[in-house]
């Protein structure tokens, strides 16, 4: 049988966690859910088998999502982390991949673009 895939999903956003939670879960990946960046390094701490990690960029209060990759990076660097945010001003998405993210998706996700994203760094 195939290995289910599993994903941590990081967003301060419900509807942001159901909607990607929706299209992971349509295509038979397993998936975790945080609400901050604190809660997503308490979740790394009890179980490091994440294929993928999506996290928004933007999280009010404490740890947003850059800092919460950069500390994810020093002790799982393996793991993919891809940037989800609004933020998709000329320079963003290379900003974002060069504090550590490996890969950028813009909100509202786009389906094909987050397929695109999983396929190029799970290959």
């Amino acid at each position: 049988p195939v290995q289910m895939k599993k994903a941590l999903v990081v967003d301060d956003v419900t509807t942001n966690r159901l909607i990607l939670k929706f299209i992971l879960k349509h295509q038979q990946w397993d998936v975790i859910e945080a609400t901050s960046g604190e809660q997503a390094l308490n979740i790394l701490q009890q179980a490091t088998d994440f294929d993928l990690i999506f996290m928004d960029v933007s999280m009010p209060p404490g740890l947003d999502g850059v800092e919460t990759t950069a500390i994810i990076k020093q002790t799982l660097p393996e793991i993919p982390v891809i940037a989800l945010t609004a933020h998709a001003l000329v320079g963003d998405k290379e900003r974002f991949l060069a504090s550590g993210m490996d890969g950028y998706l813009i909100k509202p996700i786009d389906t094909g673009a987050l397929w695109e994203e999983v396929r190029r760094l799970l290959v």
